[in-house]
């Protein structure tokens, strides 16, 4: 897709700032096809027949549905231009900027930075050295997965005794309606013949206090506040009242099964002997070893490369990163109807730390993307199509051809050919490794 017009010029010595204008009928494409991506960015159901600019603007205000179309249509109409030039190699995501908003019935003018993706250079191209842990498969991580079939098995019956008054930690069966301060009912605390578990971590503090010393046959309204958000509750919590109908049906207790030979033909599909299922288990936890350790050596080979990196990055490609990985994030926590706000909240950071923790992200990014790329131009310089390939399977196993297919028409393919050399530089990095094995500490903590 060729912009109507285009200026291209030096920004600096280390960038190059493209003007774009792109012709109403494209703009309209772009805005149809920004719609649907924000729309499910933001978990939002539609049918083709929707006007998802109405349906979006129920969730946001004017002011962020502008900012949102604007950046989804600069981003999709950006990687055309910079695809269209040739030996053209970029350090991060094109910069876009405008003072327009895009109108379908309007041509639309933005502008395109680049940063020069910089020449590296390490102190050695030589396979790295590495150190990784041997760790053995623990009684711990077996009885875990039994302790989930358990769980899967596990029934409840009724008590000989129903005369009791309810306490901590019962099970009982209820009758429960929730309504929130609108009225509104809340399906996921509303339904008949639920089995609950009376205990603070399973349900609000206030709710279960109101429930304990009730009876079989009883039933009781009541109001009771629940925390907003998630963690402990203090002199800051911020609450939300509600309002439920509870009767008392029945006390009910869990039976647990024993894993014999004859309960888990019976209640295992596949198995026929506690045996068999045993070692299922342990092929499977061997698995999740074996692709714990794949993973945790692919993070350790990286860092060692990047380790060897010579030379300094431009303090602003280290900028663009980390505003690259928090549009990213806005974006993912979008889906969850959450904000970076609420991320903070959750993990009880502040901005200023939050910020650290981002530019210290960007900073390993920049640097171990950097040395994969110095690696693949000493070593290798030059593609084939299984390296094309299996670039967009390690982007999607499932649907490589729909994702190839993509980045052709959306003109992202400069971006595969970055994936391509690094993979490629990664893959000889794994291949080539010096490993040197150690005895893990007890109750091992590896990142993954």
């Amino acid at each position: 897709m060729d912009p109507k017009k285009l200026i291209k010029k030096p920004f600096g010595k280390k960038a190059i700032e493209f003007y774009a204008t792109y012709a109403a009928e494209d703009v309209a494409t772009e805005i149809d096809k920004s719609l649907e991506l924000i729309a499910r960015s933001s978990g939002i159901l539609f049918t083709p027949e929707d006007d998802l600019e109405a349906k979006i603007k129920e969730t946001v205000s004017k002011e962020q549905f502008d900012a949102l179309l604007q950046d989804f249509v600069m981003n999709r109409l950006a990687p055309f231009v910079i695809n269209a030039e040739d030996n053209l190699v970029i350090a991060t995501d094109p910069i876009c900027s405008s003072n327009e908003i895009p109108k379908a019935d309007k041509d639309f003018t933005f502008t395109i930075r680049v940063l020069i993706k910089p020449k590296v250079t390490l102190d050695s191209y030589e396979p790295v050295k590495i150190k990784m842990p041997i760790r053995p498969i623990t009684q711990e991580e077996i009885d875990q997965q039994f302790d989930q079939i358990i769980a899967m098995t596990t029934t409840y019956e009724p008590n000989d005794d129903q005369t009791t008054t309810v306490e901590l930690g019962d099970f009982i069966k209820i009758n429960l309606r929730t309504f929130d301060d609108k009225g509104e009912e809340l399906k996921g605390l509303t339904g008949d013949e639920r089995l609950l578990q009376l205990d603070y971590g399973y349900m609000p503090k206030d709710f279960v206090n109101q429930i304990i010393g009730m009876k079989v046959g009883d039933s009781k309204e009541f109001e009771f506040k629940a925390p907003r958000d998630f963690g402990e509750e203090n002199e800051n919590t911020e609450y939300d009242i509600y309002k439920s109908t509870v009767e008392v049906l029945e006390f009910q207790h869990q039976v647990v099964p024993t894993l014999t030979d004859e309960f888990v033909k019976e209640n295992v599909p596949g198995f026929d002997t506690y045996a068999e299922l045993e070692q299922n288990i342990r092929n499977y936890v061997e698995q999740q070893h074996i692709q714990a350790d794949e993973q945790y050596k692919s993070m350790l080979v990286d860092a060692a490369n990047a380790e060897r990196f010579k030379g300094g990055v431009d303090d602003e490609i280290y900028e663009v990163t980390a505003q690259n990985i928090v549009r990213q994030m806005r974006m993912q926590l979008s889906t969850e109807g959450k904000t970076i706000n609420d991320f903070m909240k959750e993990q009880d950071i502040d901005e200023q730390t939050f910020n650290m923790q981002i530019m210290l992200q960007a900073r390993d990014v920049v640097r171990q993307g950097f040395a994969l790329d110095a690696i693949y131009n000493e070593r290798f310089g030059e593609l084939n199509d299984e390296d094309i390939d299996k670039a967009f399977k390690a982007i999607s196993q499932k649907n490589p051809e729909d994702v190839k297919q993509d980045f052709i028409e959306s003109g992202r393919w400069f971006s595969i050919l970055e994936v391509a050399k690094r993979l490629k530089a990664h893959n000889w990095l794994m291949r080539t490794a010096e490993v040197e094995t150690f005895e893990m500490p007890e109750n091992p903590q590896i990142q993954q």
